[in-house]
C-alpha cells in the first residue's frame, strides 16, 4: 500500500507530540511492508518560505516545505495557502498514493483534504487537537478558560485578538500589524512583540472582523467531512467536535499507542526517596507552576520533584516564573528535555507522575506511558485525563489549577508509603503498544480502500 502521511512537522527537526506520533506510525507501517511517504511543514528561518527538502529516513520519504508565515499579511493566509496547495497537488499527482492520512494542517492549508478528494484519493484524518475549530488549538481562550467552541456564541475574533481592548483598536492595530509584517523580518517581529506589555502572551492581531472565523470554520468543516474517516484519540475529543457540528457517527475513537525505548541508563532512583515527576514544556497549558507550588507545600527531605521539558518557549514571563519557583525549593530539579532513546530510563527514575494541565488534554500520551509502566498518575480532572484516571486504582484526580488539592495528594503519599503499593496501574485503561496501534490503523486503511473500490465499481455500473 502506498501511504502519504501529512503533518505539521516531522522528526528530528520537530519533536512535538503529533510529530513524534507520525514518525512512529510511519516507521511501523514501513516495517509492515507499506510504501510510506510524508508531506510536512518545516520551520526554518534561514530559508525562504516554500523551500522544499526531500530526504529518506528509515525507509520513509519525507518532503519538507518551509512555512514560517514570513510573508503573511492577512489572517486568512494562516489557514488557506495557495502556494502550499500547489506543492501538495503536484506531489500527489506525481506519487499517486493509495491513501492519504492527514494528522495536522497547522502551517499548511485547510483545503488539502478537499484537494485529495477532488483527485479521488481515499483519505482519513486524525484530530489530535482542536486546530480545525479553534485557532488557539486547545479550545482554551486568551484568559486561559475552557471554551465550548465556535458554535456556542463565543467571540473567536476577540479571543485571537487577545481581549476586548485589542478588539476595540483593531482597525488601527491591524494596519500597524500589516506594516510591521511587511517591513520587519520575522525574528525582529517576535522581538518587538515580546517587548510590548504582555505582547509575547498575545497572538498576532491580523483580524478586525468576526466574519473571517465563520469562513474559517466552514472551510475546515468541509475539509473534515471530505475525508472517509475521522479518528480521534479520546471520547472527550469526539464530544467536542460533535458539539461543534461534526456528526458523532462520523467520528471514531482510536486511542494512540505507546512506546518505550531501551537506551542510555540514568541513575536509578534512591530507594529511600519518593520521586514525583512532571513531563512537558514550561508553558501555561501544562501547569508546571501548579506542580511546583503544590510540591513545595509538602515538607520532607525524602521527597523529590523532577521536571522534564523545554524552557526555550513563550511566554518568557511564565517560563521565568516557573524557573524562579523551582529555584526556591532545592528538592525540585528542572531537567530540560530528554533524548527519546532515554525514555525508558527517565520513566524508571520516578515513582509517581504529575499531569497538572489546567487546559483539557486530548489524550495525554505521557500519562498512558506512565500507566503502561505501572506508574500511578496524579492528574487534573479535565478533558481526556478524567477518562483514564480512576481514584484509588491507578492514581488520583484533582481540580485544575488547585495546587492545595494536589498538595494534599502529595502529602498523602509522603506520609503513607503503603498508599503507593495499594494502587494497581494501569487499572481498567486499555493500553496499546505502538505496534498494535499501527496494525489497527492499517486495518482502517484497508477498510477505507475497500469501501472506495466498492463505491467506484457501483458508479461504473
Amino acid at each position: 500500500m502506498k501511504i502519504l502521511m501529512v503533518a505539521n512537522g516531522y522528526l528530528p527537526t520537530a519533536v512535538g507530540g503529533v510529530e513524534t506520533y507520525v514518525a512512529e506510525l510511519a516507521r511501523q507501517l514501513a516495517r509492515s511492508g507499506n510504501q510510506v511517504s510524508v508531506f510536512c511543514r518545516e520551520s526554518d528561518f534561514s530559508k525562504a518560505d516554500y523551500d522544499i527538502t526531500i530526504q529518506i529516513l528509515e525507509q520513509v520519504k519525507i518532503t519538507r516545505v518551509v512555512n514560517d508565515y514570513k510573508q503573511v499579511h492577512s489572517f486568512r493566509q494562516t489557514f488557506i495557502d495557495p502556494h502550499l496547495e500547489k506543492i501538495f497537488t503536484d506531489l500527489i499527482e506525481l506519487e499517486r498514493p493509495d491513501l492519504i492520512h492527514f494528522n495536522h494542517l497547522v502551517g499548511l492549508s485547510a483545503r488539502l483534504p478537499v484537494i485529495a478528494s477532488e483527485h479521488k484519493i481515499p483519505t482519513i484524518i486524525t484530530l489530535h487537537d482542536f486546530w480545525s475549530i479553534c485557532h488557539r488549538v486547545k479550545l482554551v481562550d486568551w484568559r486561559g478558560r475552557t471554551c465550548p467552541g465556535p458554535l456556542h456564541g463565543v467571540n473567536c475574533s476577540a479571543c485571537v485578538m487577545g481581549g476586548t481592548l485589542r478588539q476595540k483598536v483593531s482597525p488601527l492595530f491591524g494596519k500597524s500589524a500589516r506594516v510591521v509584517k511587511r517591513y520587519l523580518p520575522a525574528r525582529l517581529r517576535r522581538s518587538v512583540r515580546a517587548s510590548l506589555p504582555g505582547g509575547e502572551d498575545q497572538p498576532p492581531a491580523l483580524v478586525s472582523t468576526a466574519q473571517i472565523f465563520t469562513e474559517r470554520l466552514a472551510l475546515f468543516t468541509s475539509a473534515l467531512l471530505a475525508t472517509q474517516r475521522l479518528l480521534v484519540p479520546s471520547e472527550y475529543v469526539r464530544t467536542q467536535f460533535y458539539n461543534n457540528g461534526i456528526p458523532r457517527q462520523r467520528i471514531e475513537v482510536v486511542p494512540l499507542g505507546v512506546t518505550t525505548h531501551a537506551g542510555n541508563k540514568l541513575p536509578k532512583r534512591h530507594p529511600d526517596l519518593l520521586t514525583f515527576a512532571a513531563i512537558g514544556p514550561l508553558q501555561p497549558i501544562k501547569g508546571m507552576d501548579t506542580a511546583i507550588k503544590a510540591f513545595s507545600k509538602v515538607p520532607g527531605s525524602h521527597l523529590r520533584l523532577i521536571i522534564y521539558g523545554r524552557s526555550d518557549l513563550y511566554p518568557r514571563n511564565y517560563v521565568q516564573h516557573v524557573i524562579k519557583l523551582a529555584q526556591s525549593d532545592p528538592r525540585v530539579s528542572l531537567m530540560g528535555p530528554y533524548n527519546p532513546v532515554d525514555k525508558a530510563a527517565v520513566f524508571d527514575s520516578f515513582d509517581i507522575l504529575l499531569v497538572p494541565s489546567p487546559a483539557p488534554e486530548t489524550f495525554s500520551l505521557v500519562a498512558h506511558e506512565a500507566l503502561a509502566l505501572g506508574k500511578p498518575v496524579l492528574a487534573t480532572r479535565i478533558g481526556a485525563l478524567s477518562e483514564i484516571i480512576q481514584d484509588g486504582v491507578n492514581g488520583y484526580l484533582f481540580e485544575p489549577g488547585n495546587h492545595e488539592h494536589l498538595a494534599e495528594l502529595i502529602h498523602a503519599f509522603a506520609a503513607n508509603p503503603a498508599l503507593l503499593e495499594s494502587l494497581t496501574p494501569p487499572g481498567a485503561v486499555p493500553i496499546h503498544t505502538a505496534e498494535e496501534h499501527a496494525q489497527q490503523v492499517e486495518n482502517i486503511y484497508q477498510q477505507v480502500l475497500g469501501e472506495s473500490q466498492q463505491n467506484a465499481s457501483l458508479s461504473l455500473d
